[in-house]
């Protein structure tokens, strides 16, 4: 008869070979996996220290080219836009320093600027789409042809750029600039006449 001893010792042994077989399968295992952790770990470290040194040469260069245009850009331009006139649109984004650089390069080079125009965030605020297609499809300048599409602020900028470029009627600039100011959608830096020379200031991405 087998007695509560031996059921006793025989489940302790089924306990101690499940515990053992862990044991062993884990330490067999341990070697290999921390060796692959470690191997991913050193490869991200080093794909770090490449991307860092391709940020500090990338750095290097933009600032090189800043120093060149500081230094010969006036030079380099010197005359290029004498006795004409030039609009500066800027886009949502651009930093202002970007635009006054672009303002000091066209005076450099001769030109007169005709307008300084910055537009604002909610002219590509698909939010505000309803309002542009309402401006654009409400008295028309005379002889402006709208693209055939939807996109609200493709239809803005045929506009914008018809008025701009002196085309329509005399009043046909400020009517339209002072309706996207009153949207919020653009701002005026200074009094805006037609120019044939348009200069777009943009983020670069």
């Amino acid at each position: 008869m087998i007695s509560f001893r031996y059921h006793l010792v025989s489940i302790i042994a089924v306990f101690l070979a499940v515990a053992l077989g862990i044991v062993i399968g884990t330490t067999a295992l341990n070697g290999p996996i921390t060796t692959d952790l470690r191997n991913q770990v050193n490869t991200l470290k080093n794909d770090r220290t490449n991307l860092a040194q391709q940020v500090k040469s990338l750095q290097g260069q933009v600032n090189n080219a800043d120093a060149f245009a500081d230094t010969f850009g006036s030079s380099v331009v010197a005359g290029t836009l004498s006795k004409q006139s030039v609009l500066v649109v800027t886009m949502p984004g651009a930093s202002s320093t970007t635009r006054d650089g672009v303002l000091h390069e066209i005076t450099a080079a001769g030109g007169k600027i005709a307008g300084n125009i910055a537009l604002t965030p909610n002219y590509i605020d698909q939010r505000r789409s309803s309002d542009i297609i309402s401006l654009v499809t409400t008295d028309q300048p005379n002889g402006l042809t709208l693209p055939l599409t939807n996109d609200p602020a493709a239809l803005g900028a045929a506009l914008l750029s018809y008025v701009l470029l002196g085309k329509g009627n005399a009043t046909d600039l400020t009517q339209v600039v002072s309706a996207f100011a009153q949207l919020h959608m653009l701002s005026v830096e200074s009094n805006v006449v037609p120019s044939t020379n348009v200069v777009i200031v943009g983020t670069g991405t």
